[in-house]
């Protein structure tokens, strides 16, 4: 019956999609990363990831980079160095060089935007160094993924410390008001890729930086989340260990009051011990308790720094000025930015340890 359903299905597909446009991939070199960088003399350097199938059924990444005056011809520029046409439908992820975010990424942005071809999916990084230096390490990894980048933001995005982020929330967080971009910042060398933490912008610029732990803090206070892990080190009976506090559970909630120009975020923690030292009993609900408010004391410590941090610096990545709006009846925007770096922002951060190891 199965098989009967699914033959009936591809003999009425058939008319559907020979009506539609199509390609042989042998013919084309399908685009699934873009990096751009800045040069020292102030042009723009444009790379292009794509896979190359062999007539194995395992595929080989390879890149082509360019040199222009502006990002808007690097598609081309690559065309005119390339054997076969380039599709850009497929691409995944939009690298920025540290160099080229410090410098502006307004010119991209307004392209991608304005690009019919190019999903929501689509993810934007920022590289500590150069784009170009970390696709081309993609070609030389031992697992020759050209989608390896990708996957690993979704990873991290999913079961770890990075926050929520694409093309759709970037291109939100740009043009809407009330919010400024933040961006994974990406690592490594020649032959390795990591994840370093967030890159801050304000407008089109890059401003600053923060490491796992920060963005681990950053993904709570914004919007609360599942997962991530937070190492840090503990006191009890005159001996200092380290511990991993494993996030299960963070519901986030904040109270704006015009009248005090202030605004309190409240963070709960439902957690997970999941590393600590042997001296610890964890079955004492005593000490657990004492673990709970000293984990708390730090990151909450460590989340109004972050705070204070973007507030001398004048963005505001979390968003406080867009839930200010939502709760104030004819929002002043002019007003509540002026006022934002002085703004009396109060994080508090509850930590609950539900669970202590699989072998407590």
């Amino acid at each position: 019956m199965k098989k009967r359903s699914l033959l009936v299905l591809l003999m009425f597909s058939i008319p559907f999609l020979s009506s539609c446009s199509s390609f042989v991939i042998d013919d084309v070199l399908v685009v699934q990363g873009i990096g751009l960088d800045y040069t020292k003399d102030g042009k723009v350097r444009g790379t292009a990831l794509f896979p190359l199938f062999r007539e194995s059924t395992t595929e080989e990444p390879s890149t082509i980079s360019v040199t222009t005056d502006n990002t808007y011809n690097i598609l081309q520029k690559i065309n005119e160095k390339s054997a076969l046409r380039l599709v850009e439908g497929q691409t995944r992820i939009l690298l920025f060089g540290k160099a080229y975010a410090k410098h502006n990424i307004e010119e991209i942005i307004h392209s991608f935007s304005r690009s019919p071809s190019l999903g929501r999916r689509v993810h934007v990084a920022v590289v500590d160094g150069t784009a170009e230096t970390m696709l081309q390490a993609v070609t030389k990894k031992d697992v020759k993924e050209s989608l390896y980048i990708t996957d690993l933001i979704e990873q991290n995005i999913h079961t770890e410390n990075l926050p929520y982020t694409n093309l759709h929330v970037f291109f939100s967080n740009y043009y809407g008001k009330g919010r400024d971009v933040f961006l994974p910042y990406l690592g490594g060398g020649e032959k390795e890729i990591k994840l370093k933490g967030l890159a801050i912008f304000d407008k089109e610029r890059l401003v600053t930086t923060l490491n796992m732990k920060e963005t681990f803090l950053f993904k709570l206070i914004r919007s609360g989340s599942k997962n991530g892990l937070y190492h840090t080190f503990i006191k009890a009976e005159g001996k200092k260990g380290a511990v991993v506090l494993r996030n299960l559970y963070a519901k986030q909630s904040m109270t704006y009051s015009k009248k005090n120009n202030s605004i309190k975020v409240d963070v709960q923690i439902n957690g997970l011990l999941k590393e600590y030292p042997a001296w610890v009993n964890a079955k004492e609900r005593k000490q657990v308790h004492n673990i709970e408010s000293q984990i708390k004391d730090e990151l909450t410590k460590n989340g109004n720094r972050i705070v204070q941090d973007m507030q001398k610096l004048q963005v505001d990545p979390i968003g406080f000025e867009d839930f200010a709006r939502s709760k104030t009846r004819h929002f002043d925007w002019k007003e509540f930015h002026n006022l934002y770096p002085d703004m009396d922002i109060k994080v508090n951060i509850d930590v609950k340890l539900t669970q202590t190891g699989i072998g407590e």
